[in-house]
Protein backbone atom coordinates (compact mmCIF):
# COMPACT_ATOMS: atom_id res chain seq x y z
CA UNK A 1 0.00 0.00 0.00
CA UNK A 2 2.74 2.35 -0.57
CA UNK A 3 3.28 5.00 -3.29
CA UNK A 4 6.09 5.58 -5.34
CA UNK A 5 6.32 7.45 -8.73
CA UNK A 6 9.71 8.80 -10.43
CA UNK A 7 8.27 11.65 -11.35
CA UNK A 8 8.06 13.46 -7.95
CA UNK A 9 11.98 12.32 -7.07
CA UNK A 10 12.63 15.26 -9.70
CA UNK A 11 11.46 17.67 -7.63
CA UNK A 12 13.72 16.97 -4.83
CA UNK A 13 16.66 16.56 -7.28
CA UNK A 14 16.11 20.56 -8.72
CA UNK A 15 16.95 21.04 -5.16
CA UNK A 16 20.58 21.86 -3.46
CA UNK A 17 19.41 23.58 -0.08
CA UNK A 18 21.93 25.59 1.88
CA UNK A 19 23.56 25.70 5.37
CA UNK A 20 20.31 26.26 7.71
CA UNK A 21 18.49 23.14 5.78
CA UNK A 22 17.02 20.31 7.83
CA UNK A 23 15.46 17.08 6.92
CA UNK A 24 13.20 14.36 8.56
CA UNK A 25 12.43 10.81 6.96
CA UNK A 26 10.28 8.24 8.56
CA UNK A 27 9.74 5.01 7.07
CA UNK A 28 7.26 2.73 8.62
CA UNK A 29 8.15 -0.59 7.45
CA UNK A 30 6.67 -3.08 10.44
CA UNK A 31 2.90 -2.99 11.00
CA UNK A 32 0.54 -5.47 12.54
CA UNK A 33 -0.11 -9.00 10.94
CA UNK A 34 -2.35 -8.84 8.34
CA UNK A 35 -1.29 -5.48 6.86
CA UNK A 36 1.19 -5.46 3.90
CA UNK A 37 5.36 -5.29 5.57
CA UNK A 38 7.37 -2.92 3.89
CA UNK A 39 10.99 -4.60 4.47
CA UNK A 40 12.56 -2.15 1.53
CA UNK A 41 12.13 0.63 3.16
CA UNK A 42 15.36 -0.05 5.43
CA UNK A 43 17.60 -0.91 2.13
CA UNK A 44 16.25 2.81 0.52
CA UNK A 45 16.37 5.10 3.40
CA UNK A 46 19.83 4.66 4.02
CA UNK A 47 21.17 5.35 0.34
CA UNK A 48 18.37 8.18 0.23
CA UNK A 49 20.20 9.79 3.17
CA UNK A 50 23.68 10.00 1.46
CA UNK A 51 22.27 11.26 -1.40
CA UNK A 52 20.58 14.20 -0.21
CA UNK A 53 23.75 14.64 1.96
CA UNK A 54 25.83 14.33 -0.84
CA UNK A 55 24.08 16.81 -3.01
CA UNK A 56 22.03 19.03 -0.86
CA UNK A 57 23.37 20.73 2.33
CA UNK A 58 21.13 19.38 4.82
CA UNK A 59 22.47 20.85 8.39
CA UNK A 60 20.19 18.50 10.34
CA UNK A 61 18.93 14.82 8.91
CA UNK A 62 17.17 12.47 11.04
CA UNK A 63 16.08 9.60 9.84
CA UNK A 64 13.46 7.36 12.39
CA UNK A 65 12.05 3.89 11.87
CA UNK A 66 9.00 1.77 12.91
CA UNK A 67 7.55 4.93 14.58
CA UNK A 68 4.29 4.05 16.98
CA UNK A 69 1.46 6.85 17.07
CA UNK A 70 3.00 8.73 20.06
CA UNK A 71 6.47 8.92 18.93
CA UNK A 72 5.55 9.30 15.12
CA UNK A 73 3.39 12.33 16.34
CA UNK A 74 5.79 13.35 19.17
CA UNK A 75 9.25 13.35 16.25
CA UNK A 76 6.62 15.24 13.70
CA UNK A 77 6.16 18.13 16.14
CA UNK A 78 9.48 18.05 17.58
CA UNK A 79 11.06 18.80 13.56
CA UNK A 80 8.60 21.43 13.05
CA UNK A 81 8.16 23.20 16.15
CA UNK A 82 11.36 22.28 18.00
CA UNK A 83 11.91 20.49 21.34
CA UNK A 84 15.37 19.83 23.37
CA UNK A 85 18.30 19.46 21.09
CA UNK A 86 16.38 20.65 17.53
CA UNK A 87 15.13 24.40 16.93
CA UNK A 88 11.91 22.84 14.16
CA UNK A 89 11.85 24.92 10.99
CA UNK A 90 11.55 28.47 11.99
CA UNK A 91 14.74 30.72 10.39
CA UNK A 92 15.48 27.52 8.53
CA UNK A 93 16.12 27.99 4.50
CA UNK A 94 14.82 25.06 3.39
CA UNK A 95 12.89 21.90 5.18
CA UNK A 96 12.18 18.50 3.62
CA UNK A 97 9.87 16.04 5.51
CA UNK A 98 9.26 12.88 4.24
CA UNK A 99 6.73 9.71 5.17
CA UNK A 100 6.86 6.48 3.69
CA UNK A 101 4.71 3.20 4.84
CA UNK A 102 0.82 3.32 4.23
CA UNK A 103 -1.79 5.50 4.22
CA UNK A 104 -5.11 6.42 3.40
CA UNK A 105 -8.17 8.59 2.94
CA UNK A 106 -10.99 8.88 5.14
CA UNK A 107 -13.58 11.47 4.28
CA UNK A 108 -12.04 14.34 3.99
CA UNK A 109 -8.93 13.48 4.96
CA UNK A 110 -5.51 11.74 4.41
CA UNK A 111 -4.20 9.90 7.31
CA UNK A 112 -0.36 8.82 7.81
CA UNK A 113 -0.27 5.24 9.19
CA UNK A 114 2.01 4.87 12.46
CA UNK A 115 3.53 1.31 12.78
CA UNK A 116 1.19 0.03 15.21
CA UNK A 117 -1.94 1.28 13.35
CA UNK A 118 -4.18 -1.39 12.43
CA UNK A 119 -5.70 -1.33 9.00
CA UNK A 120 -9.36 -0.77 9.37
CA UNK A 121 -10.71 2.14 7.17
CA UNK A 122 -13.48 2.18 9.44
CA UNK A 123 -12.33 1.92 12.57
CA UNK A 124 -13.77 4.18 15.54
CA UNK A 125 -10.51 5.33 16.49
CA UNK A 126 -8.46 5.43 13.08
CA UNK A 127 -7.90 9.26 13.53
CA UNK A 128 -6.82 8.48 17.15
CA UNK A 129 -4.02 6.35 15.99
CA UNK A 130 -2.89 8.02 12.25
CA UNK A 131 -1.37 11.68 11.68
CA UNK A 132 -3.75 13.27 9.79
CA UNK A 133 -1.94 15.09 7.05
CA UNK A 134 -3.78 18.19 7.42
CA UNK A 135 -2.53 18.78 11.67
CA UNK A 136 1.05 18.50 9.84
CA UNK A 137 0.32 20.76 7.70
CA UNK A 138 -1.22 23.58 9.89
CA UNK A 139 1.57 22.93 12.40
CA UNK A 140 3.95 24.27 9.56
CA UNK A 141 1.93 27.20 8.45
CA UNK A 142 1.54 28.37 12.08
CA UNK A 143 5.54 28.02 12.87
CA UNK A 144 7.17 29.66 9.79
CA UNK A 145 7.27 30.40 5.89
CA UNK A 146 10.43 28.29 5.35
CA UNK A 147 10.11 26.80 2.28
CA UNK A 148 9.25 23.41 2.93
CA UNK A 149 9.07 20.43 0.38
CA UNK A 150 6.71 17.49 1.56
CA UNK A 151 6.91 13.96 0.12
CA UNK A 152 4.51 11.37 0.78
CA UNK A 153 5.19 8.07 -0.28
CA UNK A 154 2.54 6.03 0.52
CA UNK A 155 -1.21 4.91 -0.77
CA UNK A 156 -4.00 7.52 -0.09
CA UNK A 157 -6.70 5.03 -0.38
CA UNK A 158 -10.20 4.98 0.30
CA UNK A 159 -13.67 6.60 -1.06
CA UNK A 160 -12.39 9.66 -3.30
CA UNK A 161 -16.13 10.82 -3.75
CA UNK A 162 -15.79 11.58 -0.55
CA UNK A 163 -12.57 13.73 -0.21
CA UNK A 164 -12.51 17.50 -1.51
CA UNK A 165 -8.67 17.87 -3.30
CA UNK A 166 -10.26 21.60 -3.40
CA UNK A 167 -9.70 21.90 0.37
CA UNK A 168 -6.51 19.79 0.88
CA UNK A 169 -5.17 22.69 -1.99
CA UNK A 170 -6.87 25.47 0.36
CA UNK A 171 -5.13 23.58 3.83
CA UNK A 172 -2.01 23.38 2.12
CA UNK A 173 0.89 26.30 3.03
CA UNK A 174 1.63 28.64 0.11
CA UNK A 175 5.34 28.06 1.23
CA UNK A 176 4.59 24.15 0.73
CA UNK A 177 5.48 22.24 -2.14
CA UNK A 178 3.42 18.90 -1.27
CA UNK A 179 3.97 15.38 -3.29
CA UNK A 180 2.64 11.91 -3.67
CA UNK A 181 3.08 9.50 -6.08
CA UNK A 182 -0.42 8.71 -6.50
CA UNK A 183 -3.98 10.54 -6.60
CA UNK A 184 -6.73 10.23 -4.14
CA UNK A 185 -7.93 7.04 -4.19
CA UNK A 186 -5.54 5.11 -5.84
CA UNK A 187 -3.47 2.43 -3.99
CA UNK A 188 0.30 2.55 -5.09
CA UNK A 189 2.47 -0.51 -6.17
CA UNK A 190 3.56 -2.74 -3.10
CA UNK A 191 6.98 -1.68 -4.56
CA UNK A 192 7.78 1.99 -4.67
CA UNK A 193 9.52 3.48 -7.76
CA UNK A 194 10.04 7.04 -5.63
CA UNK A 195 12.80 6.50 -3.68
CA UNK A 196 14.87 4.44 -6.29
CA UNK A 197 14.71 7.32 -8.86
CA UNK A 198 15.50 10.38 -6.56
CA UNK A 199 18.59 8.57 -5.52
CA UNK A 200 19.02 8.08 -9.05
CA UNK A 201 18.37 12.00 -10.12
CA UNK A 202 20.80 13.21 -7.10
CA UNK A 203 23.24 10.64 -7.92
CA UNK A 204 22.94 12.08 -11.91
CA UNK A 205 22.69 15.81 -10.69
CA UNK A 206 19.75 16.30 -12.53
CA UNK A 207 18.99 19.64 -11.33
CA UNK A 208 16.17 20.85 -13.17
CA UNK A 209 13.95 23.91 -12.76
CA UNK A 210 10.51 23.43 -10.88
CA UNK A 211 8.82 24.55 -13.92
CA UNK A 212 10.48 21.98 -16.12
CA UNK A 213 9.88 19.23 -13.53
CA UNK A 214 5.91 19.80 -12.96
CA UNK A 215 5.61 20.09 -16.65
CA UNK A 216 7.22 16.35 -16.63
CA UNK A 217 4.53 15.18 -13.72
CA UNK A 218 1.83 14.15 -15.60
CA UNK A 219 3.59 11.59 -17.90
CA UNK A 220 1.31 8.38 -17.51
CA UNK A 221 4.37 6.19 -17.40
CA UNK A 222 3.38 4.36 -14.82
CA UNK A 223 -0.34 3.87 -14.77
CA UNK A 224 -0.47 6.63 -11.80
CA UNK A 225 -1.46 10.12 -11.88
CA UNK A 226 0.91 11.76 -9.05
CA UNK A 227 -0.31 14.73 -6.89
CA UNK A 228 1.64 17.61 -6.81
CA UNK A 229 0.42 21.20 -4.94
CA UNK A 230 2.55 24.48 -5.03
CA UNK A 231 4.93 23.34 -7.04
CA UNK A 232 5.80 26.94 -7.67
CA UNK A 233 6.71 26.68 -3.14
CA UNK A 234 10.05 25.97 -3.71
CA UNK A 235 11.43 27.99 -7.07
CA UNK A 236 13.26 30.40 -4.96
CA UNK A 237 15.28 28.05 -3.32
CA UNK A 238 19.08 28.59 -4.36
CA UNK A 239 20.71 25.96 -6.29
CA UNK A 240 24.63 25.47 -4.63
CA UNK A 241 27.64 23.33 -5.29
CA UNK A 242 28.10 21.07 -2.30
CA UNK A 243 31.66 19.39 -2.82
CA UNK A 244 34.55 21.35 -3.29
CA UNK A 245 36.60 19.83 -5.67
CA UNK A 246 39.34 20.75 -7.61
CA UNK A 247 39.56 18.98 -11.12
CA UNK A 248 43.20 19.59 -12.17
CA UNK A 249 44.34 17.54 -8.71
CA UNK A 250 41.34 15.08 -9.62
CA UNK A 251 42.48 14.54 -13.27
CA UNK A 252 46.17 13.96 -11.86
CA UNK A 253 45.05 12.05 -9.15
CA UNK A 254 43.08 9.55 -11.93
CA UNK A 255 46.40 9.51 -14.08
CA UNK A 256 48.33 8.34 -11.74
CA UNK A 257 46.21 5.38 -10.22
CA UNK A 258 45.90 4.39 -14.15
CA UNK A 259 49.51 4.29 -14.77
CA UNK A 260 50.73 3.30 -10.90
CA UNK A 261 54.03 1.47 -11.26
CA UNK A 262 53.84 -1.41 -8.64
CA UNK A 263 57.87 -0.46 -8.04
CA UNK A 264 56.83 3.39 -7.06
CA UNK A 265 59.21 3.88 -3.95
CA UNK A 266 57.10 3.53 -0.33
CA UNK A 267 56.42 7.33 0.60
CA UNK A 268 58.35 8.36 -2.29
CA UNK A 269 55.41 9.82 -4.01
CA UNK A 270 52.55 12.13 -2.62
CA UNK A 271 49.37 12.42 -4.64
CA UNK A 272 46.42 14.43 -3.63
CA UNK A 273 43.15 13.46 -4.89
CA UNK A 274 40.50 16.40 -6.05
CA UNK A 275 39.08 16.65 -2.14
CA UNK A 276 42.40 17.61 -1.54
CA UNK A 277 43.31 14.75 1.00
CA UNK A 278 47.00 13.52 0.29
CA UNK A 279 47.50 9.85 0.07
CA UNK A 280 50.93 7.44 0.37
CA UNK A 281 51.52 4.25 -1.77
CA UNK A 282 51.98 0.76 0.16
CA UNK A 283 53.46 -2.21 -1.77
CA UNK A 284 52.64 -5.73 -1.76
CA UNK A 285 54.96 -6.89 1.05
CA UNK A 286 55.52 -8.81 3.87
CA UNK A 287 55.22 -7.24 7.58
CA UNK A 288 55.33 -8.36 11.17
CA UNK A 289 52.76 -7.89 13.33
CA UNK A 290 52.55 -7.66 16.73
CA UNK A 291 55.57 -6.89 19.28
CA UNK A 292 57.71 -8.88 21.33
CA UNK A 293 57.14 -10.09 24.87
CA UNK A 294 59.29 -7.78 26.04
CA UNK A 295 58.16 -4.32 25.04
CA UNK A 296 57.50 -1.94 27.46
CA UNK A 297 53.71 -1.48 27.72
CA UNK A 298 52.54 -4.86 25.58
CA UNK A 299 49.22 -6.35 25.78
CA UNK A 300 48.72 -10.47 26.49
CA UNK A 301 50.37 -12.67 24.18
CA UNK A 302 46.76 -13.28 22.27
CA UNK A 303 46.36 -9.73 20.99
CA UNK A 304 50.06 -8.96 19.96
CA UNK A 305 51.55 -12.41 19.48
CA UNK A 306 54.58 -11.52 16.44
CA UNK A 307 52.93 -12.88 13.35
CA UNK A 308 54.73 -13.07 9.71
CA UNK A 309 52.02 -11.80 7.19
CA UNK A 310 51.60 -10.70 3.57
CA UNK A 311 49.96 -7.60 2.90
CA UNK A 312 48.55 -7.64 -0.58
CA UNK A 313 47.17 -6.48 -2.87
CA UNK A 314 49.41 -3.06 -2.87
CA UNK A 315 46.75 -0.06 -1.37
CA UNK A 316 47.75 4.15 -0.81
CA UNK A 317 46.35 4.59 2.84
CA UNK A 318 45.82 8.77 3.41
CA UNK A 319 48.51 10.72 4.76
CA UNK A 320 46.66 12.27 7.79
CA UNK A 321 43.01 11.30 9.44
CA UNK A 322 40.01 12.49 8.10
CA UNK A 323 39.59 16.25 9.42
CA UNK A 324 35.88 17.82 10.09
CA UNK A 325 36.47 19.83 6.86
CA UNK A 326 36.69 16.64 4.81
CA UNK A 327 34.06 14.94 6.49
CA UNK A 328 31.77 17.98 6.21
CA UNK A 329 32.66 18.32 2.45
CA UNK A 330 31.49 14.87 1.83
CA UNK A 331 29.08 13.54 4.57
CA UNK A 332 27.06 16.87 5.12
CA UNK A 333 26.73 17.06 9.34
CA UNK A 334 29.41 18.73 11.60
CA UNK A 335 30.84 17.44 14.50
CA UNK A 336 27.92 19.56 17.13
CA UNK A 337 25.52 17.25 14.83
CA UNK A 338 27.41 14.42 15.48
CA UNK A 339 28.39 15.27 19.33
CA UNK A 340 24.37 15.23 19.38
CA UNK A 341 23.44 11.72 18.37
CA UNK A 342 26.18 10.55 20.83
CA UNK A 343 24.52 12.62 23.48
CA UNK A 344 20.99 10.88 22.65
CA UNK A 345 22.14 7.78 21.87
CA UNK A 346 20.67 5.16 24.39
CA UNK A 347 22.70 2.70 23.88
CA UNK A 348 24.72 1.07 27.13
CA UNK A 349 28.29 0.12 25.61
CA UNK A 350 30.84 -2.99 26.63
CA UNK A 351 33.36 -0.34 26.15
CA UNK A 352 32.54 2.21 28.53
CA UNK A 353 31.47 0.11 31.67
CA UNK A 354 28.14 -0.80 30.44
CA UNK A 355 26.84 3.11 30.21
CA UNK A 356 25.20 5.19 27.70
CA UNK A 357 27.96 8.04 26.34
CA UNK A 358 26.05 10.95 27.89
CA UNK A 359 25.73 8.98 31.23
CA UNK A 360 29.08 8.05 30.89
CA UNK A 361 30.70 11.21 30.62
CA UNK A 362 28.48 13.18 32.30
CA UNK A 363 27.28 15.64 29.97
CA UNK A 364 24.30 17.95 30.31
CA UNK A 365 24.00 18.70 26.95
CA UNK A 366 25.70 17.90 23.04
CA UNK A 367 27.55 21.05 23.93
CA UNK A 368 29.55 19.36 26.64
CA UNK A 369 30.83 16.96 24.06
CA UNK A 370 32.45 19.16 21.71
CA UNK A 371 36.01 20.34 22.40
CA UNK A 372 36.81 22.89 19.62
CA UNK A 373 35.65 23.49 16.22
CA UNK A 374 38.04 24.02 13.49
CA UNK A 375 37.90 22.19 10.32
CA UNK A 376 41.38 20.99 10.34
CA UNK A 377 41.31 19.06 13.36
CA UNK A 378 40.55 15.28 12.98
CA UNK A 379 36.96 14.61 12.97
CA UNK A 380 35.40 12.41 15.72
CA UNK A 381 32.37 11.06 17.36
CA UNK A 382 32.20 8.85 14.27
CA UNK A 383 31.30 5.40 14.48
CA UNK A 384 32.38 2.30 12.15
CA UNK A 385 29.18 2.19 10.11
CA UNK A 386 29.60 6.34 9.67
CA UNK A 387 33.03 6.07 8.05
CA UNK A 388 32.20 3.38 5.90
CA UNK A 389 29.67 5.38 4.29
CA UNK A 390 32.58 7.95 4.18
CA UNK A 391 34.18 6.02 2.11
CA UNK A 392 31.27 4.70 -0.18
CA UNK A 393 29.74 8.38 -0.88
CA UNK A 394 33.54 9.60 -1.48
CA UNK A 395 34.16 6.49 -3.91
CA UNK A 396 30.47 7.19 -5.99
CA UNK A 397 31.87 11.15 -5.83
CA UNK A 398 35.02 10.67 -7.25
CA UNK A 399 33.84 8.00 -10.11
CA UNK A 400 30.84 10.39 -11.23
CA UNK A 401 33.05 12.97 -11.76
CA UNK A 402 36.06 11.01 -13.39
CA UNK A 403 38.61 11.42 -10.59
CA UNK A 404 38.52 7.74 -9.50
CA UNK A 405 39.23 4.87 -12.11
CA UNK A 406 36.63 2.35 -12.28
CA UNK A 407 37.70 -0.61 -10.05
CA UNK A 408 39.34 1.47 -7.49
CA UNK A 409 37.47 2.26 -4.07
CA UNK A 410 38.06 4.17 -0.79
CA UNK A 411 37.74 2.45 2.21
CA UNK A 412 39.01 1.93 5.73
CA UNK A 413 42.16 0.15 6.51
CA UNK A 414 42.24 -3.48 7.72
CA UNK A 415 44.10 -4.16 10.53
CA UNK A 416 47.38 -5.21 9.24
CA UNK A 417 47.06 -2.84 6.31
CA UNK A 418 47.11 -0.22 9.13
CA UNK A 419 49.86 -1.40 11.40
CA UNK A 420 52.06 -2.34 8.26
CA UNK A 421 51.38 1.49 6.85
CA UNK A 422 52.16 2.66 10.34
CA UNK A 423 55.39 0.90 11.04
CA UNK A 424 56.15 2.48 7.81
CA UNK A 425 56.98 -1.88 6.54
CA UNK A 426 59.53 -2.23 8.91
CA UNK A 427 59.01 -4.68 12.55
CA UNK A 428 61.01 -2.65 15.46
CA UNK A 429 60.59 -2.76 19.07
CA UNK A 430 58.60 0.23 20.06
CA UNK A 431 59.05 2.13 23.27
CA UNK A 432 56.60 4.76 23.57
CA UNK A 433 58.31 6.48 26.46
CA UNK A 434 61.34 7.60 23.98
CA UNK A 435 59.97 7.09 20.48
CA UNK A 436 56.37 8.71 21.28
CA UNK A 437 56.94 12.10 22.16
CA UNK A 438 58.10 13.35 18.85
CA UNK A 439 55.57 11.37 16.94
CA UNK A 440 51.76 11.57 18.60
CA UNK A 441 49.42 13.53 20.87
CA UNK A 442 48.93 11.06 24.20
CA UNK A 443 47.63 12.10 27.02
CA UNK A 444 50.82 12.94 28.77
CA UNK A 445 51.06 15.36 26.05
CA UNK A 446 47.55 16.53 24.63
CA UNK A 447 47.17 19.51 27.47
CA UNK A 448 50.54 21.38 26.03
CA UNK A 449 49.75 24.29 23.70
CA UNK A 450 46.44 23.10 23.35
CA UNK A 451 43.36 26.38 21.98
CA UNK A 452 39.89 25.71 22.98
CA UNK A 453 37.77 24.49 25.94
CA UNK A 454 39.04 20.91 26.28
CA UNK A 455 38.25 18.29 28.48
CA UNK A 456 37.45 19.50 31.93
CA UNK A 457 38.60 16.92 34.57
CA UNK A 458 34.98 16.66 36.09
CA UNK A 459 33.55 15.52 32.75
CA UNK A 460 35.28 12.29 32.55
CA UNK A 461 36.30 11.89 36.25
CA UNK A 462 40.10 11.88 35.54
CA UNK A 463 41.93 13.17 38.50
CA UNK A 464 45.22 14.09 36.03
CA UNK A 465 45.34 17.85 35.57
CA UNK A 466 47.04 17.11 32.15
CA UNK A 467 43.45 16.21 31.40
CA UNK A 468 42.12 19.28 31.88
CA UNK A 469 42.73 20.83 28.62
CA UNK A 470 43.56 18.15 26.92
CA UNK A 471 41.79 17.36 23.19
CA UNK A 472 42.37 16.75 19.63
CA UNK A 473 45.11 18.61 17.46
CA UNK A 474 44.89 19.84 14.31
CA UNK A 475 46.74 16.64 12.26
CA UNK A 476 50.54 16.84 11.00
CA UNK A 477 51.78 19.02 14.00
CA UNK A 478 54.07 16.03 15.11
CA UNK A 479 56.74 14.21 12.40
CA UNK A 480 55.65 11.76 11.05
CA UNK A 481 56.83 8.31 10.18
CA UNK A 482 59.03 6.97 7.81
CA UNK A 483 56.72 6.40 4.84
CA UNK A 484 55.21 10.23 6.01
CA UNK A 485 52.04 8.95 7.88
CA UNK A 486 50.84 11.63 10.02
CA UNK A 487 49.62 10.67 13.45
CA UNK A 488 49.38 7.24 13.25
CA UNK A 489 49.67 7.41 16.93
CA UNK A 490 48.06 9.19 19.19
CA UNK A 491 45.01 11.98 17.96
CA UNK A 492 42.62 9.81 17.73
CA UNK A 493 41.75 6.01 17.73
CA UNK A 494 41.38 4.97 13.68
CA UNK A 495 38.92 3.05 12.86
CA UNK A 496 39.62 -0.41 10.98
CA UNK A 497 38.04 -2.84 8.79
CA UNK A 498 37.07 -6.02 10.32
CA UNK A 499 39.61 -8.93 8.92
CA UNK A 500 38.88 -12.73 8.69
CA UNK A 501 41.03 -14.20 10.74
CA UNK A 502 41.38 -10.73 13.30
CA UNK A 503 39.64 -12.40 16.17
CA UNK A 504 37.03 -9.66 16.60
CA UNK A 505 33.47 -10.58 16.98
CA UNK A 506 30.72 -9.64 14.51
CA UNK A 507 29.35 -6.83 16.35
CA UNK A 508 32.84 -5.24 16.99
CA UNK A 509 35.14 -3.62 14.89
CA UNK A 510 38.94 -2.88 15.78
CA UNK A 511 40.71 0.13 15.67
CA UNK A 512 44.50 1.60 16.24
CA UNK A 513 46.84 3.93 17.38
CA UNK A 514 45.49 5.25 20.70
CA UNK A 515 44.21 8.40 21.22
CA UNK A 516 45.30 12.02 22.88
CA UNK A 517 42.84 10.60 25.84
CA UNK A 518 45.05 7.63 26.06
CA UNK A 519 47.73 6.55 28.09
CA UNK A 520 50.95 6.60 25.77
CA UNK A 521 51.63 2.53 26.51
CA UNK A 522 48.12 2.18 24.13
CA UNK A 523 49.76 4.50 21.32
CA UNK A 524 51.82 1.63 20.32
CA UNK A 525 52.06 0.42 16.56
CA UNK A 526 51.39 -3.33 18.37
CA UNK A 527 47.95 -2.09 20.50
CA UNK A 528 45.13 -3.71 19.17
CA UNK A 529 41.53 -2.76 20.33
CA UNK A 530 37.84 -3.73 19.82
CA UNK A 531 34.86 -1.47 20.16
CA UNK A 532 30.96 -1.63 18.78
CA UNK A 533 30.40 -0.74 15.48
CA UNK A 534 27.85 1.49 16.60
CA UNK A 535 29.95 3.41 19.11
CA UNK A 536 30.99 6.71 18.60
CA UNK A 537 33.47 8.79 21.40
CA UNK A 538 34.92 12.04 21.78
CA UNK A 539 38.44 10.33 20.67
CA UNK A 540 37.47 8.11 17.75
CA UNK A 541 38.29 9.28 14.46
CA UNK A 542 39.44 7.24 11.14
CA UNK A 543 41.92 7.88 8.18
CA UNK A 544 41.12 6.39 4.35
CA UNK A 545 42.71 4.21 2.16
CA UNK A 546 42.32 3.21 -1.63
CA UNK A 547 42.57 -0.13 -2.78
CA UNK A 548 42.13 -1.64 -6.21
CA UNK A 549 39.43 -4.30 -6.12
CA UNK A 550 39.12 -4.82 -10.16
CA UNK A 551 35.39 -4.91 -9.79
CA UNK A 552 33.46 -2.51 -11.83
CA UNK A 553 30.84 -0.89 -9.20
CA UNK A 554 28.37 0.38 -12.03
CA UNK A 555 28.96 3.70 -11.49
Amino acid sequence: MRKRLPYFLLLLSSLTASAGSSALLVGNAKYPLGSQQLPEIRKEFPLLSRSLRSFLKFEHLDIQYNLDATPMKRELTKFIIGADDSEGIKGKDFCYLHFSGHGLIRGSQILLLPSDSKYHRNSPTMLLETCPLDQILRLIKEHDDVPTLVVIDCCLEGDETQFELSKLTEDCPDNVCLVAPVSIGEQAPAKSLLNKELIRCLKDNELKTWQAVAQNLPNPKTGFSPLIINPEALASVAKTEVIDLDPTEGKAFFTFLNELDPETTPGGTKIHNALGQQFIFCPEGRCTTGSKQDEKGRSNEGDEKPIDRMITPKFLIGSREITQREWKSVFRTNLTEQAGKAFNDANSYRSINQKTIRGYLGAKTPADLVLKKNPELPMYWVNCHEALEFCQELTRIDHDRGFLPKGWEYGLPTEWEWEYACRGGRFAEFDYSTDLSENGWHLGNAFLDYEGVGLSRSLIRITDPAAERGGPHVTGLKLPNPWGLYDCLGNVWELCEREEGAGTGSALNPRRGGSWLADAKFCRPAQRDQIESTFRFIDQGFRICLRETGVDLGR
